[in-house]
């Protein structure tokens, strides 16, 4: 493949209340098992989807339970952390790491920072990667543009 063979999917985990809970081990060890075995099966081992989660910084469940998993040979490859400084704002930030980085330490990097939601008429959230990361290897390489909206 032109692009490369891994590219990352997300988990989208809005835990810290019962209506969006947090993330447990067994969730997501079934999840990122599947969703690694499954790619691999379907491109005869051609593409690996590399499973990485979406969540609060705050949610210490969701990271314990990453940890967890990690110790247990299940890989996370990386987190996409969203807090907002200041609510509502929608002004371009330097990455942040007092918000973006969770208080849990993690085997794994904290690849963007998600610092603001429902900006210019409720259409785009705000987010930053992290400077601290070599973003073209741990990020940029494994991302796919979605079609044009022509």
């Amino acid at each position: 493949m032109a692009q490369g063979g891994q590219f990352l999917v997300f988990l989208d985990v809005e835990g810290v209340s019962a209506q969006a809970p947090s993330l447990s081990v067994a969730y997501y060890t079934g999840w990122a098992q599947t969703l690694i075995a499954f790619s691999r099966s379907q491109t005869n081992n051609a593409v690996t989807l590399l499973p990485c989660v979406y969540a609060r910084q705050l949610d210490n469940v969701t990271w314990h339970a990453l940890v967890a998993a990690h110790a247990n040979g299940v890989p996370c490859n990386g987190a996409w952390v969203a807090r907002y400084p200041k609510v509502g704002a929608c002004i371009a930030r330097d990455f942040n790491s007092r918000f973006a980085i969770p208080p849990v330490t993690l085997p794994f990097h904290v690849l963007i920072w998600q610092y603001d939601e429902n900006c210019h008429n409720d259409v785009i959230d705000l987010d930053q990667a992290n400077p601290n990361i070599n973003a073209n290897a741990e990020l940029m390489s494994k991302l796919i543009l979605p079609p044009s909206g022509n």
